[in-house]
């Protein structure tokens, strides 16, 4: 596993050519991931499908040079079993009638995620970046629960 910063900067400046054969490369050992990139296409504008697909890139490099993640695929079902429970998290977390609870519920959550580096920086894309702070709240909640249950599924792979 990598830094996460190196991987966002090398996101950040590295041309669309280098970017395409990273595709290519997730698309032959994941499919699935790209799929779910082109899941987004229609519900956000061409800035904020760069940044996904950055942030993906991201996810993949942080996990690629594992060699289960060459050899062992996430699946369709696999991802909306990690999704369901996040979901069902979510519910859980919602019903708690303090905010100390829910902070509790979510620190203890937090703790089985092994790459906590890699969804603060997603968190933090989604909350500050110039591309994806300024989508509609449950849109960004709907992608943010994707993220971390394909996170959790290349954990569970490697």
């Amino acid at each position: 596993m990598k830094n996460v910063s190196e991987l966002v900067d090398f996101c950040a400046n590295v041309d669309n050519a280098t970017l395409e054969k990273v595709v290519d490369q997730i698309y032959t050992h994941q499919p699935f991931v790209v799929s779910l990139f082109l899941g987004y296409k229609d519900d956000v504008d061409m800035f904020q499908l760069d940044e996904l697909l950055r942030i993906l890139i991201v996810i993949w490099l942080f996990f690629e040079d594992h060699p289960r993640v060459k050899q062992k695929r996430i699946t369709q079902k696999m991802f909306e079993a990690r999704q369901k429970k996040n979901v069902t998290f979510l519910d859980y977390m919602d019903g708690e009638p303090s905010q100390s609870a829910k902070n509790q519920l979510v620190a203890e959550n937090l703790k089985a995620l092994h790459s906590k580096e890699l969804w603060t920086m997603v968190f933090y894309k989604f909350k500050e970046g110039a591309a994806l702070k300024t989508l509609d709240p449950q849109l960004s909640g709907i992608i943010l629960i994707g993220m971390k249950s394909l996170m959790e599924c290349f954990e569970e792979v490697v």
